[in-house]
């Protein structure tokens, strides 16, 4: 986790919080899933490698191509042994149940701050994940609507754009090193968590919320 400085001035004058989605308020699933489909010697590492690197992912999530060009595309690419159609019937599924413990603390949280999702994902995990988090957040910047993926340094500035406030006025959190980086190097305050329990422990400790 970065540290940040304990309860200095600015820590009252945080003006709004950015979540990631996937790993942050949902719990990750999905790869492991397709371990039984992958050709011999993929290890769950290598796959999350080669999709994470994927122009056919980007391209997806940033909404260039549909989910039939999608599905026809990343099955040979990852050399998986399915049909299209089975694997889209399988990736429909992949975000898994946000728990009632991050539902009680998210209600929490965002009743006294305003606050906003920045997610990369697709409309096909995007109907599904909305309604979850209906009632939770002032607003969502979904990148396949939006057409910016993190680690892009201007998916990040979009969003302090839209939300009215300076990016040195928002907290960002999000469970990849990467993203975490990118946004401290565009003026965010940021935080590298893994559930949203670790996300209030951290707006505790420095302050923001009491």
């Amino acid at each position: 986790m970065h540290d940040q400085p304990e309860k200095t001035s600015s820590s009252f004058d945080i003006e709004a919080l950015l979540f990631d989605i996937g790993g942050v308020i949902f719990p990750l699933g999905g790869l492991k899933e397709m371990m039984s489909f992958l050709p011999k010697g993929e290890t769950l590492g290598s796959i999350r490698g080669k999709w994470i690197s994927s122009r056919t992912v980007m391209s997806f999530e940033s909404g260039k191509i549909s989910e039939s060009e999608f599905a026809s595309d990343i099955v040979p690419e990852l050399g998986l042994k399915l049909e299209p159609e089975e694997f889209l019937h399988i990736f429909r599924n992949w975000p898994l149940e946000i728990s009632d413990n991050t539902t009680n603390i998210l209600e929490k949280i965002t009743g006294t701050i305003p606050s906003a999702t920045l997610s990369n994902t697709n409309p096909l995990h995007w109907d599904r994940i909305e309604s979850r988090l209906e009632g939770l957040f002032d607003s969502h910047f979904p990148s396949h609507i939006t057409g910016l993926l993190k680690p892009d340094p201007e998916a990040f500035l979009n969003a302090a754009r839209y939300l009215g406030k300076k990016p040195d006025k928002i907290i960002f959190f999000d469970d990849t090193e990467t993203n975490v980086e990118s946004a401290l190097k565009s003026g965010f305050r940021a935080f590298c968590v893994k559930s949203v329990a670790d996300a209030e422990a951290a707006l505790l400790r420095i302050g923001v919320i009491l």
